[in-house]
C-alpha cells in the first residue's frame, strides 16, 4: 500500500492524476482494511465525470467502497448531465436504494418518465422504484399496484426487469418476482443461473410442479453446478418423482458437496422410495436430531414416517406423525401426511 501511495502522490505532484487512479487508490485501501482513508478520499474528491465512461466508474467505486450514499448529491448536481446515458441513471437509483434514500429515488423515478428518451428505455422501471418508495413507507399495496405496472410495461432492456425481479424477492414480494422472471424467458431461457432463480421462488412458494419445471432445466443446462444436482433431487423427492434417478443425485451431492444434514436427509428420503429401508435408517440414526434446525427435524420425521411404512412399523408411525410441522412442507406434502394421519387413525375393519 505504501508503495503504491508513493506512486499516486507522484501522478498527483505532475497533475497527471486522472479519475481510474483515484478510484483505483479508494479500492487498494479499501482491500487493504484501511476503509476510513478510502472513504475520506473518495468524498473529497470534487472532479466531476466528464463522460458516461466516467460515472459509471466512479458510482461503481463508490458503491464498491460502501458509499452508496454519495449518490444523492450526484443524482441532484450531476445526474441530468447523462440524459442519455441509461446506464449511468441505473447505477444512480441502485445506490439511492442501497442507501435508503427515498426521497431522492422518488425524484430519480419522476425525472425518468418526465425524460421521453428514458422514459422509452425504463419503461415500467420507474413505477418499480416509486413503488420501492412506497413499500418502504409502509404502503404496500400502494407498492403492489405499482409492481404491476412494471408487469404490464416491462423495460425492453432485460437486466432492468432482472434486477427488479431479484429486489422483489428480497423484500419479500415474490408472486411479483416470479411474475417479472416468467416474462423473461425468452431472454435469459438458456441460463442456468435464470432458472435457478425461478426454482428458488418456486420453493420460497411451495409450488410443487414449477419447481421441478426449474431444477430440470437448471440441471440441464449446468449439470455439474452442485446446486443444481441437490435442486434436482430435492424436487424429484416433493414431486415423488423417478425414485432411481433421485437417489443416484442424492448420492453424487453428498459424496461432493460439504457436509450438511439436508443433503443426507434428501439421501434418506431416496433410499427409501427405492426400498433400500435399511441404508435409510442408518443414514437417519446418524444425523443428530438435536442439532438439526426445526426444519431438517420435520423432514426427519417426514423420512422417518416413510421408512416405518415401507417397513410395516405402524405404531412408529403413528408416533412420529404428531411431531411434523406443517408449516415446512409443501401443499402436496401436508395432503400426503393429512391423508396417511387418517389411515392410521381410522380403525382397523
Amino acid at each position: 500500500v505504501e508503495a503504491f501511495e508513493r506512486s499516486f502522490e507522484e501522478l498527483r505532484s505532475m497533475r497527471q492524476d486522472e479519475l481510474e487512479d483515484h478510484a483505483r487508490s479508494w479500492l487498494v485501501f479499501e482491500v487493504a482494511g484501511r476503509h476510513a482513508t478510502a472513504v475520506a478520499r473518495a468524498t473529497a474528491y470534487a472532479i466531476p465525470p466528464e463522460t458516461s465512461e466516467r460515472a459509471a466508474r466512479l458510482l461503481k467505486t463508490w458503491s464498491q467502497i460502501r458509499l452508496d450514499s454519495l449518490a444523492s448529491s450526484f443524482s441532484r448536481n450531476q445526474l441530468d448531465g447523462f440524459s442519455n446515458d441509461p446506464n449511468t441513471w441505473f447505477l444512480t437509483s441502485q445506490m439511492l436504494v442501497a442507501s435508503q434514500d427515498w426521497d431522492e429515488v422518488r425524484s430519480v423515478a419522476a425525472r425518468m418518465r418526465n425524460n421521453p428518451f428514458l422514459s422509452r428505455v425504463f419503461a415500467g422501471y420507474s413505477d418499480f422504484l416509486e413503488g420501492l418508495c412506497e413499500n418502504a413507507t409502509g404502503r404496500v399495496e400502494r407498492a403492489r399496484e405499482l409492481f404491476q405496472r412494471l408487469l404490464d410495461r416491462l423495460p425492453s432492456e432485460p437486466s432492468l426487469g432482472m434486477d427488479a425481479s431479484n429486489t422483489l424477492d428480497r423484500m419479500g414480494f415474490r408472486s411479483e418476482a416470479r411474475a417479472v422472471l416468467k416474462q423473461l424467458e425468452s431472454s435469459y431461457g438458456n441460463s442456468g443461473e435464470y432458472w435457478f432463480a425461478m426454482g428458488r421462488l418456486a420453493w420460497e412458494q411451495r409450488d410443487h410442479a414449477a419447481l421441478l419445471v426449474a431444477a430440470e432445466k437448471a440441471y440441464s443446462l449446468e449439470p455439474t453446478r452442485l446446486e443444481n444436482v441437490n435442486n434436482l433431487a430435492a424436487a424429484l423427492l416433493i414431486n415423488r418423482a423417478r425414485p432411481a434417478e433421485a437417489v443416484q443425485l442424492t448420492l453424487q451431492v453428498i459424496q461432493k458437496a460439504a457436509y450438511q444434514h439436508g443433503s443426507y436427509l434428501n439421501h434418506a428420503f431416496a433410499l427409501v422410495r427405492n426400498g433400500r429401508t435399511a441404508e435409510a435408517r442408518k443414514v437417519l440414526d446418524d444425523l443428530p436430531l438435536s442439532a438439526l434446525t426445526n426444519e431438517e427435524r420435520t423432514f426427519w420425521r417426514l423420512a422417518a414416517v416413510e421408512l416405518e411404512l415401507a417397513d410395516g412399523n405402524l405404531s412408529m408411525v403413528a408416533k412420529h406423525l404428531p411431531d411434523i410441522s406443517e408449516e415446512f412442507l409443501y401443499p402436496v406434502q401436508k395432503t400426503w401426511v393429512e391423508e396417511l394421519a387418517k389411515k392410521v387413525a381410522a380403525p382397523n375393519p
